[in-house]
């Protein structure tokens, strides 16, 4: 199988280089190579592949001479059609030339495919000494500092495990739709007695309340600095997408969390409508621990998976 009728397009480019390449009935053709450069030392390698098999590569700086790929040994898993990878240890920010091949299960080598990864431009995180690089949140906390929604505590600090407020919610939820924090010298009026109109946060509280997206502890009492519950960071987020116009899934017939009991009545449609988009996860044994507080690390890591799934959507 050469993988012709599938990619007709991508091989009229790769015959170009490689002209012997339309007399090849047997070894794997690569095409449609992408590189995307997520931070100083990470980078996801997308490329297509008409067999399945091993992915081999190589990383040199872009322009100095190709390395030897080594094809011997246990390779990245490659199958028919689309394969991504990531690679997480480049060194420096200089551009990068990625060189990709492909062994199938015979031992027969595709040409060699050289995918271009581009120059790593600092990232707000790179100042954040409290993020670790092979922490379980750190492409997350990337993502939304990078997309602005998401503010370090301090020039220098995150604080991922510490909880995150109503204020401090309503604030990033708000921001994904470029509502900017409360301008200096400028006073925002809400009818809430605990939000200062000076405060970052009284914009986002007073566009949330506009829209229906969040309401009050009170008539009269927001509590900005009270922490937010898991099941209340799901209905926010469910009411935000309903006025962004993002279609959610219905999860009215999605298998019940243990602690079903527990979620309150207000918040059920939008608990399960969280589990099966993806963007809010139980936690162990099929719990969702309605009432347990988020962290700012996890906060971060549901934003990044709304905002990828309404760019999906």
């Amino acid at each position: 199988v050469t993988g012709k009728s599938c990619f007709v397009n991508a091989q009229e480019t790769y015959l170009a280089n490689y002209p012997d390449y339309e007399n090849d009935i047997v070894n794997p053709f690569i095409a449609n190579g992408s590189g995307e450069r997520l931070h100083v030392s990470k980078a996801k390698i997308t490329f297509t592949a008409n067999e399945a098999g091993q992915i081999y590569y190589a990383v040199a700086d872009s322009g100095a001479e190709a390395p030897t790929i080594d094809t011997s040994g246990t390779g990245v898993p490659c199958a028919i059609g689309e394969n991504t990878f990531t690679i997480d240890n480049l060194t420096g920010r200089e551009a990068k030339d990625v060189y990709v091949q492909v062994k199938d299960g015979d031992g027969n080598v595709s040409k060699i495919l050289t995918i271009a990864v581009e120059y790593a431009e600092e990232q707000p995180v790179e100042r954040i000494i409290d993020v670790p690089a092979d922490s379980w949140y750190f492409e997350d906390v990337a993502f939304v500092m990078q997309r602005g929604i998401f503010k370090g505590a301090s020039a220098t600090m995150f604080y991922p495990g510490k909880s995150i407020t109503r204020g401090q919610f309503i604030t990033i939820l708000d921001r994904t739709d470029d509502i900017a924090d409360t301008q200096e010298g400028t006073t925002v009026p809400t009818k809430f007695n605990d939000v200062n109109g000076k405060a970052y946060y009284a914009s986002h509280v007073a566009w949330g309340v506009e829209n229906g997206i969040v309401n009050g502890v009170s008539a009269t009492s927001f509590a900005p600095n009270a922490k937010i519950t898991r099941q209340d960071m799901a209905v926010m987020i469910y009411r935000y997408a309903e006025v962004m116009e993002i279609d959610l899934p219905d999860g009215s017939g999605e298998t019940p969390y243990a602690d079903d009991a527990a979620i309150a009545d207000y918040a059920k449609t939008a608990v399960y409508s969280m589990k099966v988009a993806g963007i809010i996860n139980g936690t162990n044994n099929n719990r969702f621990a309605p009432t347990d507080f988020a962290t700012r690390a996890e906060a971060a890591a549901i934003m990044h998976r709304l905002i990828e799934y309404a760019e999906n959507d």
